[in-house]
């Protein structure tokens, strides 16, 4: 029997989870993006172990894609690098409090160049560009019916919708009223980019921050440098909270910065001078869904637990999502196991997920200063650190193999439960 699976959403997780289940015979797997062609927006990525770790439990052709296409900042892959977390204004100026995402042979990469990367892995025959998905009916025989944008339909036998922040897939499974279903920003955060020559870099700031990824953070706003495109361009970020709506967008005013380490300063002039209108935008997350998974259907990555960059797992925790999504599929050899499995992904991966979205947010507001009982500057920064120590644990330090193995133990006792006629 050939189980119609359809991905709604040909980004990161879509595409990692595409590819993991083309090695399964059972599965004609069809992804469904709403883009022709992805364009080169938004920040660049450092992805951490878990991420690379979950590429390859999914398969490891996908973390040497990711190597082909990103940027080394080291010249041995054996050694360990890390996203600096530094105070950039204050009594405490230069002090480094949390490193994020430690990993051997950690690279960057812009988003885009990723995509493109992992697409080359997906035969074109699977990928199905250009499909906005607007439309999710369950029948009483057990399939999915899509419908898209253009008029046309498809119908399967499960969806698993990695349809990003705006998720169709979400609103089906929430409920469009749910307070749940839509994305936020309770804290008005934005961002403005930029992408700069390297050679203009290095000509203006020091090359202090230059070797490694530095997130530099004060009460006006933070900075964000990643080199991407094998080293030739550097992708910059300004965040920083509105104080009101109408302000969400403000440019970085470099006399704001006049507190900050002096190469702030350098840092929002040159992204005043770089940025492009469509680098400039209102920051989103979720709050907590109360579930991923409703019969056939299942959301995963940013449609189930956007995320905020700020402690840089976003993506990783939606390749997590492939990893054990992935591994639950191995399991399935009829149609009708599929909502047993995507039980199993929601009881593991819920959790795990939905917390990272809190530390993320809290992670924001510690990059302006307000730690709101987080920490007291009374305790000294070996306390702030400490504290940061276990955030960077949690996301980074993972065991992916027993995350696995958790869920397929989920699923066989939950298969067991629906044979028994006890769930």
């Amino acid at each position: 029997m050939t189980i119609r699976v359809a991905i709604a959403g040909g980004g990161i997780a879509g595409l990692c989870l595409a590819r993991g289940l083309l090695q399964y015979p059972q599965f004609d797997v069809q992804v469904y993006e709403q883009v022709q062609q992805h364009r080169d927006k938004g920040g660049a990525l450092a992805l951490h172990a878990n991420a690379i770790g979950a590429m390859e439990l999914i398969d490891p052709a996908i973390k040497r894609a990711y190597f082909r296409k990103a940027n080394s900042m080291l010249e041995d892959d054996d050694r360990e690098m890390a996203t600096q977390v530094i105070l950039a204004e204050g009594k405490h100026k230069g002090e480094v409090i949390a490193r994020l995402g430690r990993a051997k042979g950690r690279k960057t990469v812009a988003r885009v160049d990723l995509i493109n990367g992992f697409m080359d892995l997906v035969p074109n025959e699977n990928l199905n560009m250009g499909k906005r998905l607007e439309n999710i009916e369950e029948s009483d025989d057990g399939e999915v019916v899509l419908g898209f944008a253009d008029g046309t339909t498809a119908t399967v036998d499960c969806l698993i919708g990695a349809d990003g922040i705006h998720s169709m897939t979400r609103q089906y499974l929430l409920g469009r009223d749910h307070p749940a279903a839509l994305p936020v920003n309770h804290d008005r955060w934005y961002r403005v980019g930029a992408k700069l020559p390297m050679e203009e870099v290095e000509r203006t700031l020091s090359p202090r921050f230059l070797g490694f990824v530095p997130i530099l953070c004060g009460p006006n706003g933070t900075f964000n440098l990643t080199p991407i495109r094998y080293g030739k361009t550097m992708s910059m970020g300004y965040y920083a909270r509105a104080q009101s709506d109408e302000e969400i967008g403000k440019l970085p005013n470099p006399a704001d910065f006049a507190s900050y380490d002096p190469d702030c300063v350098k840092m929002a002039e040159l992204i005043l001078k770089a940025y492009e209108p469509d680098e400039l935008w209102a920051m989103h997350d979720h709050d907590a869904a109360p579930y991923f998974n409703k019969g056939r259907v299942v959301m995963m990555g940013d449609a189930a637990h956007a995320t905020f960059p700020f402690i840089g797992n976003g993506a990783a925790q939606a390749i997590e999502d492939g990893a054990v999504l992935h591994a639950l599929f191995a399991h399935v050899k009829d149609k009708s196991e599929i909502p047993v499995v995507f039980a199993a992904f929601d009881e593991v991966r819920r959790p795990r997920a939905s917390r990272v979205v809190e530390m993320a947010r809290k992670a924001g507001l510690m990059y302006t200063y307000d730690f709101g009982g987080f920490w007291e500057d009374s305790e000294g920064i070996e306390a702030l650190q400490d504290r940061w120590k276990k955030i960077a644990s949690f996301t980074n330090d993972v065991d992916l193999e027993t995350q696995n193995q958790m869920a397929i133990s989920v699923f066989q006792r939950k298969t067991r439960q629906r044979v028994n006629g006890t769930q």
